[in-house]
């Protein structure tokens, strides 16, 4: 069923001065349902004709009462505005139409814009050799009065190319009520389009045909009627001029007086919707209008609640992924997180059998992860990585995780787009993983750096104290602070197991980037081969570390406002297009529509990884 197939019975029907003797006569104030519009069930609407005396009265409680199959039913009314009005007015100005009966047409027409509702778009469509556009849909009463007063008569009848152009002017629309009212003596002679075409033209249109014949020699009544009757619309024979100006003001107050009534159907099957409106005393009660329901329309709402709401909405099921991700995630890292513990077989064994399906599955996974790895010759790699990063996981078990990460990002993008997304996040995702073991261990680095001169300043005053080197160096372990620890203690670890001293030395230098600290372990070399105050050594090169730190914490507080900047311009034009993409998606479409605006995306990618590496040039500064 079309949405709102105004009813303008009351417009085309009403008796009037000059329609033709027994004609029908509808009754001014009665109450007319134009359609109902029952495709959202069980959410029913009702368009309604009401009578003239409530236009322009607010819509006060009880005025307006409907039921449903003989059952009252709890109802919303509103006034249907004209901006949800899309109306084109098709004027035959062929040569049949010439002299004062165009006179008399443009009179006509020009009253029904006046008295049109407010803020309806109205076009103008003259029907003539050609169909030709009068004016755009307008809501500009001053300019589409303008362009009816300068119609002109001559050509021929092309009335179905003219409907053919009415249908398109009412499709490019966004209103729901679509409505032709369509002026002409019915004889089409010069069309390309057959008349049987217009009913299916306007139904992909979704517009209402209501059409106004004039009677002349050229009439052809037959036809006029049978399409009018094919498209469902209405139709009225104007026998003189004071008929036809009659129709289109009658036409316009009704479309000014139209109500919708909503409310929640429970019937089923065919049914009839009666509405009644209550005007000071006066009761006026519609005829009953058929309606054909689904059988089960009385258990939609128990069938239907559930497909309603956040949870139901691609957001709600974003939200909710996310929630379920994270409590794997929480659960993942309980379980994997832990060191292995060391325990003998018999209370391994029955540790085992404690443990839940998901904590076996978790660590056979990590184990098997592993054994790939040490298959393959990467199980040091990746353990040197992760150590580097500061992060206490084994190899298994951080790729376990970004592996989880990675089907929920690629499940995420295959519920939001598709499949070309979800490998996007996807390889995004793993991306990512890298990005965040380098800056752990960038910031791990720097950490180190800081500590420098300080545990070099420990080291000595132990060395003064005449503690040996192996001792001084378990000192420093003990009370120096993370990261600094934690390499110290490796270096204590690795010398009790039987490595030399230096080699220990030279992977701290090696493993943290550290220039300062490889100059400390040349000392420290060259000391346990020729002797010497080593103490005074570390003092010295504790004294110039000190120097060089002051100097690259100045030049980092210098860069910073650079660094900043390069931040700032790298992140804005991915801040714009997120902020397009949720506030007018539109907006972008046009560099998605064609091969240029792909070819403009792709430059602007590149420029922006050229300013990017620019940037970084400016403010990395070494010395």
């Amino acid at each position: 069923m079309r949405r709102f197939v105004v009813a303008v019975v009351l417009a085309l029907g009403v008796g009037v001065s000059g329609v033709p003797a027994g004609a029908d006569v509808a009754d001014p104030d009665a109450v007319q349902v134009a359609a109902v519009d029952a495709t959202q069930l069980p959410d029913v609407e009702v368009s309604i004709l009401a009578p003239p005396g409530l236009a322009g009265q607010p819509v006060e409680p009880g005025t307006f009462a409907l039921t449903e199959g003989g059952v009252p039913r709890e109802i919303e009314v509103r006034q249907q505005p004209g901006s949800e009005q899309d109306i084109v007015l098709a004027i035959d100005v062929s040569g049949g139409m010439s002299g004062p009966a165009l006179d008399d047409v443009k009179r006509a027409a020009s009253e029904f814009v006046r008295q049109a509702p407010t803020g309806a778009h109205i076009g103008v469509v003259a029907i003539s050799s050609t169909p030709q556009v009068v004016s755009e849909m307008t809501s500009d009463t001053d300019d589409l009065l303008r362009k009816i007063d300068g119609l002109k008569a001559g050509g021929n009848s092309a009335i179905a190319d003219s409907v053919v152009v009415a249908a398109e002017m009412l499709d490019k629309g966004e209103a729901p009520n679509n409505i032709l009212l369509l002026l002409t003596d019915g004889a089409d002679t010069s069309s390309v389009h057959p008349m049987s075409e217009i009913p299916s033209v306007l139904s992909r249109a979704r517009a209402s045909l209501y059409t106004v014949q004039m009677s002349t020699p050229e009439t052809n009544a037959a036809m006029l009627q049978q399409i009018t009757r094919e498209s469902r619309g209405q139709h009225a024979t104007a026998e003189d001029t004071a008929a036809l100006g009659a129709i289109y003001q009658s036409a316009a107050r009704a479309l000014g007086n139209l109500y919708v009534v909503r409310y929640d159907s429970e019937s089923g099957g065919e049914t009839q919707v009666v509405v009644s409106v209550r005007i000071g005393t006066a009761h006026r009660v519609s005829d009953p209008f058929p309606v054909t329901l689904p059988a089960s329309a009385s258990v939609l709402p128990a069938q239907t609640s559930t497909a309603h709401g956040f949870f139901a909405s691609s957001t709600g099921m974003v939200i909710g992924l996310l929630a379920c991700y994270l409590a794997l995630a929480g659960g993942a890292l309980a379980l994997v997180g832990k060191a292995p513990a060391r325990i003998s077989a018999e209370r391994r064994g029955r540790q085992e059998n404690q443990d839940s399906v998901l904590s076996r599955f978790a660590e056979r996974l990590v184990q098997w992860i592993d054994q790939n790895l040490r298959r393959r010759g990467r199980i040091a790699a990746r353990t040197e990585a992760l150590h580097e990063a500061g992060l206490k996981f084994r190899p298994g078990d951080y790729i376990a995780l970004v592996g989880a990460a990675v089907v929920t990002a690629a499940a995420l993008g295959l519920l939001v787009s598709g499949v070309l997304l979800a490998l996007l996040l996807a390889g995004v995702t793993v991306g990512l993983s890298n990005v965040y073991l380098r800056v752990m261990a960038g910031r791990r680095r720097a950490a180190f750096a800081d500590q420098l001169d300080d545990s070099l300043q420990l080291l000595a005053s132990n060395l003064r104290a005449g503690h040996s080197m192996l001792r001084a160096l378990d000192a420093v372990s003990r009370e120096a602070e993370s990261p600094t620890s934690e390499e110290f203690a490796r270096i204590v670890n690795e010398t009790r197991v039987g490595r030399d001293l230096g080699d220990s030395l030279d992977d701290v230098a090696r493993r943290m980037q550290s220039e300062d600290f490889n100059w400390i372990a040349q000392a420290i070399a060259i000391n346990r081969e020729v002797g010497g105050d080593l103490a005074e050594v570390l003092d010295q090169v504790g004294h110039t570390i000190r120097e060089r730190n002051q100097i690259r914490r100045q030049v980092k507080a210098l860069a910073a406002e650079g660094k900043m900047s390069a931040y700032v311009l790298m992140a804005l034009p991915f801040g714009l297009t997120a902020f397009l993409m949720v506030s007018n998606p539109e907006y972008l479409s046009r560099l998605t529509d064609n091969v240029v605006g792909y070819v403009m995306i792709g430059v602007g990618l590149v420029m922006l990884t050229v300013g990017g590496l620019w940037m970084n040039k400016v403010v990395s500064v070494k010395f």
